[in-house]
């Protein structure tokens, strides 16, 4: 649902972001504490983080210490440096081991087993089909034949990529094999992220990363911090759907309405289900997942968002997964949550 940035798929969470914004603004007038806030730029889109307390002249020390954290993400996972881990297992065409770090394996774990758990609707293989439809790295208007799809439906699929934990690396199967992990790295970078401001004390906090966040104890009112759920539909004078009272979780979305091409009458989704190789077309307008984890919601909304509303609901409740969906009736949207949703905060 954005527009194509620094991470291929880096492009498909636009809504947390407004989210965010309006939380941030809520909590940034008549404090009855100060709020610091630091913000940059990272894989393709933007960071902001808020917290408190901290000591003014640690602020500058901190925000290095995050920009070296990032930059050592990107240098992993960035599809766009072409000296990347990433890039270079891409080139790498061989069925032999390629060497890893441990953090590399750690991510590349857990969208796998996300790929499991919804049976391949999310897939970090899938880049072939993502470019073969025009939202890859050159946007373009592309709609392929089915003989095209078929062809880069063969070079797909997250069982042919194995993974090795000690030592850390990576096998292929299909030595043409490439992965892109834009769909759970923003929420991986993000967990690393606030895991580092705990460590320095910190335990009031909400970091954000292209749309995903996760957060922790109170605002500057001492309240929890306030997440407003958006309306798909932004041209409606009331834009908020929901919201929700958070104190310690991850939030993510994904939706199907802001990255997208029409031809010939017919509306094209950047969102692919890589079982059909082809555009979502179901009904489901976005999907916000709450987790402990940012990288597991990041790659959980996205799952669910090809899933669809009926088969993305009944995942989620067999994971007691807390989510919300908002599912288009016409013109209007009808709100579902899980039975979980929202997430008790502990």
């Amino acid at each position: 649902m954005k527009r194509p940035t620094a991470f291929v798929l880096f492009v498909t969470h636009i809504l947390p972001l407004l989210l965010l914004l309006s939380a941030f603004n809520a909590c940034s007038t008549e404090t009855k504490q100060p709020i610091a806030t630091l913000m940059g730029t990272t894989m393709g889109t933007q960071w902001h983080i808020k917290l408190h307390p901290i000591p003014e002249n640690k602020l500058a020390q901190l925000k290095h210490t995050l920009e070296q954290q990032l930059i050592a993400i990107n240098n992993t996972f960035s599809t766009y440096q072409t000296d990347s881990a990433i890039s270079r297992f891409n080139r790498f065409k061989s069925k032999e081991a390629f060497a890893v770090s441990a953090e590399f394996v750690t991510v590349i774990n857990a969208a796998q087993s996300v790929s499991k758990a919804s049976q391949g609707a999310f897939d970090i293989t899938i880049a072939p089909l993502i470019n073969l439809w025009g939202f890859g790295k050159a946007f373009k208007v592309s709609i392929p034949t089915d003989q095209q799809i078929e062809t880069a439906k063969r070079t797909v699929g997250f069982q042919h990529l194995i993974v090795q934990t000690s030592p850390p690396a990576l096998y292929k199967t299909i030595p043409s094999l490439h992965i892109d992990l834009s769909a759970i790295a923003k929420g991986y970078a993000v967990d690393q992220l606030a895991t580092t401001l705990e460590q320095h004390g910190i335990q009031n906090y909400m970091v954000e990363i292209g749309g995903e966040i996760r957060l922790k104890g109170r605002n500057a009112y001492g309240n929890n911090w306030q997440i407003a759920i958006q309306k798909p539909d932004a041209t409606q004078s009331e834009h908020t759907q929901q919201l929700i009272s958070l104190a310690q979780t991850a939030i993510a979305t994904s939706g199907d309405y802001y990255n997208y091409f029409e031809a010939n009458g017919k509306r094209y989704s950047h969102t692919i289900n890589p079982i059909s190789g082809k555009p979502i077309t179901h009904n489901l307008a976005s999907v916000t997942v709450l987790h402990r984890s940012a990288m597991m919601a990041d790659a959980y909304a996205t799952a669910l968002s090809v899933l669809g509303a009926e088969k993305g609901m009944a995942l989620a409740e067999h994971l007691h997964l807390a989510v919300t969906m908002l599912i288009r009736d016409d013109k209007h949207f009808i709100s579902k949550t899980s039975s979980h949703f929202p997430l008790e905060n502990e």
